[in-house]
């Protein structure tokens, strides 16, 4: 009926088409508007992981094509396909139906910049990347490595970190890795370097809706993500944390090409301070050597006969980003050795905090007193947590009146005298490797000492004659 109407008002007949054809049509037109199908459709060979950190990257950053994100971070181990998405890829999907805008991309040489430009104008050249895009050509007169153009007047301008980008407009800014290497990193002239070039140069080139998506390994706590998370606009940036593995050592990221076994052997030949940067994105200052880790005893199971105590020591204070909680389970025996078990470290807002103590409460029963360290803004917390442990837990609060280093002396004296003992059970690869670095850090200025925090405190508790804890 349609196809005879269409004929009598002299309209041509409709095309068949194959169900195989509209498939590809399908594709060509979700290229277009999906990074995940543009990628599919330029590089069919890219492994997408079972794990969908791939996807959870894509859809981020189709949200900075569209506007509704203009300030990203993504945090991701070496080799897990940072550049090739962030940079290969994204750049000239982003400029494909936009091709008047301008575009800055920067690393930490300006050797990569320009390989990493003349991919992109390779696959913009490529056989499929017209059938996707066909409204943008290149601009034959403009087409150094450094900076290219389009015909519709946008701008691809790659330099390395402390290039000259002065006149060029951002309406994309993308920095990619601006350390080589730890020694770069290490530097405290290079890391100001770094962060003059980006707070007086970079991002003074974004156009009033231009977006910024910075992507790196982690170095360092000073490096431009620990000064963002450091800063007052912290809240305003969107942050994808990627770890190679989970806490507990037992998924990988990227399986299909790190799976657990590689990466262990990984940390095993780096060592644990370079693994935890590089891989896990979580930098520490190198240790103050006020702890001895190596000093730690170890034992196989929880002492019987003794009366436990958990510690929380709570995010910093209550705010809208999550930051870390720490909890510890600790005992003291006659002979006044201290034992340490069954610790947690979470990034939790204080809902989830709250959430997980009254988990734990539970299990451990009210046998087990809570400690909370009730801090300058938390009180309102430890009421909440000792309303919501109502009837299952003992809590009491804590408070604080002396810096870190002030309240551990004591704790550290009792490692150096070798009465630590940490209770190493099947689940304890969960929590000590992390104890041990926080160990080794403190004191620093990493925000990471919650550990010592709750060991402090629970020595303090335990050690003290009117605290009538003890031995049961």
């Amino acid at each position: 009926m349609v196809t005879a109407m269409a004929t009598a008002i002299g309209l041509k007949k409709p095309a068949k088409i194959s169900y195989r054809q509209a498939l590809e049509e399908l594709a060509l037109r979700k290229a277009r508007t999906s990074l995940h199908s543009f990628i599919a459709a330029t590089m069919p060979k890219f492994i997408f992981s079972q794990t969908g950190y791939h996807d959870t990257i894509c859809n981020h950053l189709d949200a900075v094509k569209c506007g509704d994100i203009t300030k990203l971070i993504i945090t991701l181990p070496p080799r897990h396909s940072k550049t090739e998405m962030v940079a290969r890829r994204f750049i000239p999907y982003y400029i494909g139906d936009q091709p008047e805008k301008e575009i800055i991309y920067t690393s930490y040489s300006q050797e990569l910049a320009e390989k990493t430009s003349r991919d992109i104008r390779r696959i913009i050249r490529s056989p499929m990347y017209p059938i996707v895009f066909p409204q943008l050509m290149l601009d034959k007169n403009r087409n150094a490595a450094g900076e290219w153009e389009t015909t519709q007047g946008g701008t691809v301008c790659a330099q390395g970190i402390g290039g000259s980008i002065t006149g060029r407009g951002a309406d994309l800014l993308v920095i990619d890795d601006p350390f080589k290497n730890r020694i770069e990193a290490e530097s405290r002239i290079y890391r100001e370097r770094v962060a003059d070039f980006l707070a007086s140069t970079a991002y003074t080139r974004l156009s009033p809706n231009g977006a910024i998506v910075l992507m790196m390994n982690r170095w360092n706590t000073d490096d431009p993500v620990g000064r963002i998370e450091a800063g007052d606009d912290r809240d305003t940036w969107t942050v994808l944390h990627l770890p190679a593995l989970s806490e507990e050592d037992t998924v990988a990221l990227f399986p299909e090409r790190w799976p657990v076994s590689k990466l262990l052997k990984i940390r095993q030949a780096i060592g644990e301070f370079e693994f935890n940067c590089l891989y896990q994105g979580l930098p520490r200052l190198r240790g103050g050597q006020y702890i001895n880790s190596a000093s730690y005893k170890y034992v196989e199971e929880e002492p019987k006969g003794l009366r436990w105590i958990r510690l929380i020591d709570p995010a910093a204070e209550q705010k809208k980003s999550a930051d870390y909680s720490a909890s510890l389970k600790m005992a003291k025996d006659h002979e006044g050795n201290i034992f340490i078990s069954s610790g947690w470290h979470a990034r939790l807002k204080w809902p989830q905090c709250k959430q997980r103590i009254v988990e734990v409460a539970r299990i451990e029963g009210p046998e087990v007193h809570i400690l909370f360290e009730a801090v300058a803004g938390f009180i309102t917390a430890y009421e909440e947590a000792r309303e919501a442990t109502a009837g299952i837990a003992y809590v009491e609060k804590v408070k604080v009146h002396i810096d870190s280093l002030a309240r551990a002396l004591g704790y550290i004296s009792a490692v150096d005298a070798g009465k630590v003992h940490l209770v190493r059970t099947e689940s304890s690869n969960n929590w000590i490797p992390e104890f041990l670095y926080q160990s080794e850090c403190f004191p620093s200025k990493s925000a990471h000492d919650d550990y010592i925090s709750c060991a402090s405190m629970g020595y303090k508790k335990l050690t003290t004659a009117q605290s009538g804890i003890g031995i049961m």
